[in-house]
């Protein structure tokens, strides 16, 4: 895997060697796909960040309803 392989959820669409624009879907088990679009690869790039955030705010907000009434009035709600 080379420098280039490695990307974080906050980088976004890498160009590669051939013209293609190489997106890693980070809510989708790491899955890399390839598009020659500059815009649809950022696109699907800014659609995948959205969807890890919703689905990290959900798992939080499900936290929280868990918890005792007592509790939740002092912790802050997601």
């Amino acid at each position: 895997m080379t420098d280039t392989d490695q990307v974080t959820q906050h980088d976004g669409p890498i160009r590669t060697v051939d013209g293609l624009y190489k997106v890693l879907l980070t809510y989708d088990r790491g899955q890399a796909v390839y598009y020659k679009d500059r815009e649809l690869a950022e696109a699907i790039h800014d659609a995948n960040r959205k969807a890890i955030y919703f689905r990290n705010l959900e798992h939080d907000l499900r936290a929280w309803q868990k918890l005792p009434w007592w509790k939740r009035l002092f912790t802050p709600r997601p």
